[in-house]
Order: structure tokens, then sequence, then C-alpha cells
């Protein structure tokens, strides 16, 4: 059983995360509420309830069946334009931005509690027109279940303009912009509260730790990371993950770093591999390495050639300066304790060093020709530099980029007004830039 966890973590995965999740959740609702319905509906206490709302109620059969039928055929036009709205949002996001960010719009719950209103309201019609019977006499009118239904009816209108004016700011990139850098800052601000609570906690020498090999190929999503702990507490184990968030790994890739040798327990090694989650779609509110990724994709989108839209490729740096900042306070690996509060899993996290290069890169490549990209991107190193986390070595890696953006525009950018204004920029540098920094700038 214990070999399946993987499986059923990733179906789980994908089930929350599907655009049909909730809608499906929301119409069992519905239906579970019209079945109650029609059996409280004649209740006596529920009989005189109506008695005073009797200007509201429905009694006529063909009426009500009228209105049901009626709220049933336009429901499912509001639905079928819905759904078709959400289409042409993804098509646009895949177009102008990244397919990177579908993920997200896609598990939008707003967006999917409105289509499960839509889907609940039209089952719920439905049955309630089955239980109007036009020809028994000694039938009666489900009146309140009707009232309910034109009550339903006119919160999917409103539902509706609300998913217009939702849908149509979806799709502006500014908005999604925003979305990200939001999210992926609060990531950024949990790592660092989380090390704050836990005060100094050093990662060990992990040289003659035991490898435990990765029984599969793909991009690594995730674990479990609370039963992980009781399974090593249990154990008395300690772990290293040796790969980031989104690291891509074959079959027999060294995965984790086990203080004990355990290579004859391969029960334990198969429960420990398959509190691993692997798939591809990323969401920036899972790791922060997903938000400065997305970022970095949409201003590589913004800057080609049939969007060329370089304005965007500049608010996307500028955000991007602003979660290197909040990155700088933050050491190069995580942490997950027991129940004991002793910490038993560690994991590895990208690297100052490696996130620079990783997002900022494109951008100056695709962008390299573009004067007011390369003085934003110039801004945007020397905005690091006023960080109070700033240290050695991330002086270090900011003036390794920045002598990368001064031989670009060399080679690229000819204009000798373009280029007297990026030296300029280069030279004022903040009063925080020490004489090192200067100097490596300078250095072949």
């Amino acid at each position: 059983m214990k070999k399946y966890l993987r499986v059923v973590r990733r179906i789980y995965f994908q089930i929350i995360n599907s655009i049909a999740f909730y809608p499906s959740l929301i119409a069992f609702g519905f239906f579970m509420l019209a079945i109650g319905i029609m059996y409280v509906e004649y209740m006596p206490v529920v009989e005189a309830f109506k008695d005073r709302i009797q200007f509201l109620l429905v009694a006529d059969k063909d009426t009500a069946k009228a209105v049901l039928t009626t709220l049933v055929a336009s429901l499912i036009s509001l639905t079928v334009f819905s759904f078709s709205m959400v289409m042409v949002v993804l098509n646009t996001a895949a177009s102008n931005l990244s397919p990177r960010v579908l993920p997200g719009l896609v598990s939008k719950k707003a967006h999917q509690i409105v289509l499960g209103f839509y889907l609940g309201s039209i089952i719920y019609c439905l049955i309630l027109i089955i239980n109007v019977q036009k020809n028994e006499q000694s039938y009666q009118t489900p009146t309140l279940g009707v009232l309910l239904a034109m009550v339903f009816g006119i919160l999917c209108m409103a539902l509706f303009v609300y998913f217009i004016d939702s849908i149509s700011r979806t799709i502006q990139t500014d908005h999604v912009l925003n979305q990200i850098f939001k999210q992926t800052r609060k990531k950024l601000e949990e790592s660092r509260c989380r090390f704050e609570e836990a005060g100094s906690v050093e990662l060990p020498d992990s040289e003659g730790w035991t490898y435990i090999y990765s029984n599969q190929s793909g991009y690594f999503k995730d674990m479990a990371r609370r039963e992980l702990c009781k399974l090593l507490a249990e154990n008395d184990l300690k772990m290293y993950v040796r790969v980031t968030k989104g690291f891509f790994t074959v079959k027999g890739f060294p995965l984790i770093s086990i203080n004990r040798d355990i290579s004859e327990n391969k029960e334990l090694i198969e429960e420990i591999l398959g509190h691993f989650t692997f798939f591809v779609e990323e969401y920036a509110s899972d790791h922060h390495s997903y938000g400065f990724r997305q970022i970095s994709e949409i201003a590589v989108k913004a800057l080609s050639p049939g969007i060329n839209d370089p304005g965007t490729a500049i608010r996307a740096v500028d955000m991007l300066s602003i979660l290197f900042i909040e990155k700088m306070g933050l050491p190069d690996y995580g942490f997950v304790t027991d129940a004991e509060d002793e910490v038993r899993l560690y994991y590895r996290e990208q690297t100052f060093e490696e996130l620079l290069f990783e997002m900022l890169t494109p951008i100056r490549e695709y962008g390299n020709s573009d004067t007011l990209l390369m003085l934003n991107l110039i801004e945007a190193c020397k905005n690091m530099l006023y960080s109070n986390d700033l240290n050695e070595h991330h002086e270090k890696d900011i003036a390794k980029f920045l002598k990368a953006i001064m031989e670009d525009a060399k080679l690229k950018i000819e204009n000798s007004l373009d280029q007297k204004r990026i030296n300029e920029a280069v030279e004022n540098l903040p009063k925080t830039a020490g004489e090192s920094f200067r100097n490596r700038l300078t250095a072949d």
C-alpha cells in the first residue's frame, strides 16, 4: 500500500487544482439541497412559513414549470458563454503572457465558484421540474422550491456581471503580474518568518551521508513534509533533499542524502520516496521560485517581436528587483521540524546567484538592443545594492551580472548618446557599493 502513496498524492493534487473541482462540489451541494427542499416542502412548519409569504410564491403548476424551464435555458446559455470566456482568457494568456501562468488562472477559486453556482442552479431547477406534475390534481406545486430557484437565477445574473468584470481584469498583463508578485513575496516572507521563529538553524555537513536515488523521472514538485518528518523521527533519521523545486530528475538521480545507511531497508526507502510528488504544473503560491520564473517569462514574452511591449518587461524587472532584495535575506536551504521541534528534514533552495542568472539573463539576452530596458536592468542591480542583507557574495554576483549588461550594451547598442547614458548609469553607483564592488566592474 505504501508504494501507492505517490500515485494517490499526485491524483489529489490534480483533482484540487482542476477547473472542475469546486464546480463539482458546488453542483453536488445544490443536488442535495433540491432533495432536501422536496423533503421539507410540505411539513407543517414550512407550510406555516409559506402562508406568510404567499405574495412571493408561484402556486400555478403551468407558471411554475414555465419559470423553471426558462431558468434552465437561460442558465445553460450563461454557463456556455462563461466557459467560452475562460477558454478565450487562457488562449490569450498563453499567447501574450506565458503558458506557465495557465495553471494559476485555471485554478482561480472565484471563477470556479461562479461556474459551480451556474451548474448547481441548473441541476436544482431540473430536479424541481421533475416534481411539478401537471396532470396530477392531488399533487401540490413546490412553491418554496420555485421561489428559491428564482432567487438562484437572480444571483446567477449578479455573479455573471462579477464574472465578466473579473475575467476582463484577469486578462490584463498588469493584473497578472501583480498577482504573481504578491504571491511570490508572500512565500518569501513566510520563509523569512520561519527562520526568524526557529532561531539559528545551520545546514549540517552532508558530505558523508548516504544517497537515495530517485525511482522515477519528472519535475520535482513537492513532498509531504509533516508525514515525512514523522517517518524520519520514527526511524531516528535526518534527510537532505539535494534538488530544488521544479528541478527535472531522472530515474537513478541522487535525490536525497540520509545521515545513516539504510540501503538494506528497501521498504523504508520506498516509503520515503513515496512522499515525493513529481509533475509539471507550477503555481506561484506553491514556491517563490515559480513566481520568479513566471514574471521572468512574461517579460521575455513581452520583448518578442509579436508582442513588442518593453513597458511590461520594464515593470517585470522592477518587480524582480524587489523580490531579489527579499531573497537576499534568506539562506540557500529550508528545513522542517518534527513534533518535538527537532529539525529532521533539510532541503536545498536556489541560491541568489542561480536565481539572478536564471531569471534576468533571458531578459538581458532578448532586450540587449533596447536602451531603456538595459538602463532598467542596471537600475535593478543598483537597487539590490541598497539591501540591508547585502553581503560580499551578493556584491560579487551583482557585479558579474552588471558587467554582462555592459558587455551586451557595447556589442548591441551603437548610438553614442545611448552608450553615454548607460555609462553614466553604471558610474552613478549607490554609496553602499564599496570600492571592492567598483573594482570588480573594471576587472577583466
